[in-house]
């Protein structure tokens, strides 16, 4: 899930939000993140990031977590591997 700012080039950096999930949406699967990303749903299963990825406090996640900045304020249950 990505989107772009209006007046914003096609170009993306990695203090750049990309998205976001919601409090009350859940997903199962593998999500695959660009850019920086903020949780603050459900997810269980496998989180892959490229760049900065935010676990805010209502986030619940349960799986494995690959990235190279991760933030966690709410829970996580499962394997982190940061850069």
């Amino acid at each position: 899930m990505a989107w772009k700012w209006p007046g914003r080039g096609d170009d993306r950096h990695a203090d750049e939000w990309t998205g976001f999930l919601e409090k009350g949406v859940r997903l199962e699967g593998t999500l695959e993140l660009a850019g920086t990303f903020r949780v603050d749903g459900q997810i269980k299963g496998n989180i892959l990031s490229e760049h900065s990825l935010i676990l805010g406090e209502a986030a619940r996640v349960e799986g494995q977590i690959e990235g190279n900045h991760v933030v966690i304020s709410g829970r996580f249950d499962g394997v982190i591997f940061a850069k």
